[in-house]
């Protein structure tokens, strides 16, 4: 895939350019153009930009997310996110879990909800940095200046966090990581998921998350 970057002052005229290139490299076929915008809400705003000049049919604007979910569903079918609400329990039960049995650094602390909202948002993060077992999470605290009481108490709590969803939650429910690396490295081309495709815009991301940037570079690769 050829791959331009388009950088400037004024969003709009990137995103004017990014159109006009768009319509020249694509086919007048249903779909030929994917708008991949950080923001749900700008779906519509580019949609209509797009409609102003150009086939309305030939756009389609949707988040990275949806897009990852839908190629996703074609490699392992129906899919069921990890809610924010059922990871924030699990991280709750998994700290139980941990105080329960350990003398480091959470011996005798309560679950609360401040603690529970904190590492919730760590494994989040986890997830978000490619990692998905505690042996991972040790080897990514390997020589970091994190203190080494709350290295292993977190590494614990993730431990029961990851014994916890393998034993209480579907199979069919995974996080944002998992959809994310399940695209990077699929042995599929991602061009067979969506064959209609010849030009892909990405639009309003400032940084990327490493499951983010890994899927991103597999698909500019192809």
């Amino acid at each position: 895939m050829n791959n331009t970057l388009l950088t400037g002052p004024q969003h709009s005229r990137l995103e004017q350019v990014a159109f006009e290139r768009a319509d020249q490299m694509a086919d007048d076929l249903l779909g030929s153009v994917l708008y991949l915008t950080r923001n749900d809400a700008r779906r519509s705003t580019v949609e209509d930009n797009w409609a102003a000049l150009y086939d309305p049919l030939r756009l389609r604007a949707e988040t990275l997310d949806a897009v990852v979910r839908e190629w996703y569903e074609h490699l392992h079918g129906p899919v069921q996110p990890l809610s924010g609400q059922l990871n924030r329990r699990l991280a709750e039960y998994a700290l139980d879990r941990t105080t329960a049995e350990t003398d480091g650094a959470l011996a005798g602390e309560p679950a609360s909800a401040a603690l529970a909202d904190s590492f919730s948002s760590r494994f989040s993060l986890f997830d978000d940095a490619g990692v998905g077992t505690a042996d991972a999470l040790v080897a990514e605290f390997e020589g970091s200046a994190l203190d080494d009481r709350i290295a292993t108490a977190t590494v614990d709590a993730y431990r029961h966090y990851r014994d916890l969803r393998d034993d209480y939650v579907d199979e069919w429910v995974c996080t944002r990581g998992e959809m994310f690396d399940a695209g990077a490295t699929a042995e599929q081309s991602l061009s067979a998921f969506s064959p209609e495709l010849d030009v892909v815009v990405l639009s309003g991301y400032h940084e990327f998350r490493p499951v983010e940037r890994r899927l991103i570079e597999r698909l500019a690769d192809e």
